[in-house]
């Protein structure tokens, strides 16, 4: 029997496609390309969503992916600094306290990140393993045509800028080496997995 697992989802009919949204990964940007394409939903921006792979045998299934070390910059910056908590974090002591992206960092690499919050999971666990194509947030807009050009889209310079994050540092400046190194050890899996590193 063909286990159904959940994922946030966007499928269009027309052309076939099924993106496995992985958040702080481009995913507003990319999500305004295909509205703004006038693509056919089956399904729109639908979050935990049953999907059963023998459904979509005809559909390109593709994801994006991001450095883990950038993404929980990214992550910490929209959720606690810019104050879009989204209930992730509710305790008025706890938003102060994160105010500090080391106390942030630790307590992130301290969590179950096969379940927790979709921002901060594991990547991999928010992408099914018959997906197609992978790209990189670091090639965003190259990866994001190719892929699309898969299908017949041409999407060169039609690619919108969405929630892009003010006034930040590389994310490398944000890191002490140990804090570093417990994202290192916390985010194993999506590292090995992409191929990611520190630099």
């Amino acid at each position: 029997m063909t286990k159904i697992l959940k994922y946030n989802l966007t499928v269009c009919s027309n052309p076939k496609l099924v993106w496995f949204r992985n958040a702080k990964v481009g995913t507003r940007s990319t999500f305004a390309l295909l509205k703004d394409m006038g693509l056919e939903f089956e399904i729109e921006h639908d979050f935990n969503v049953e999907y059963n792979p023998r459904k979509y045998t005809n559909h390109l299934k593709f994801s994006m992916v991001r450095n883990p070390w950038d993404r929980l910059v990214s992550g910490w910056k929209n959720k606690i600094q810019n104050k879009d908590k989204s209930k992730i974090f509710s305790n008025t002591d706890q938003l102060h306290e994160f105010q500090s992206f080391d106390r942030f960092s630790r307590h992130i690499c301290k969590q179950n990140l096969q379940t927790f919050n979709n921002h901060f999971r594991f990547q991999s666990q928010n992408i099914h393993e018959s997906v197609d194509l992978i790209g990189r947030f670091e090639n965003f807009s190259s990866d994001l045509c190719y892929i699309l050009a898969q299908v017949g889209i041409d999407a060169q310079n039609k690619i919108p800028h969405k929630n892009k994050t003010a006034n930040r540092d590389d994310y490398r400046e944000y890191y002490s080496s140990e804090t570093r190194d417990l994202v290192s050890v916390a985010f194993r899996e999506d590292i090995q997995r992409y191929g990611y590193s520190f630099e």
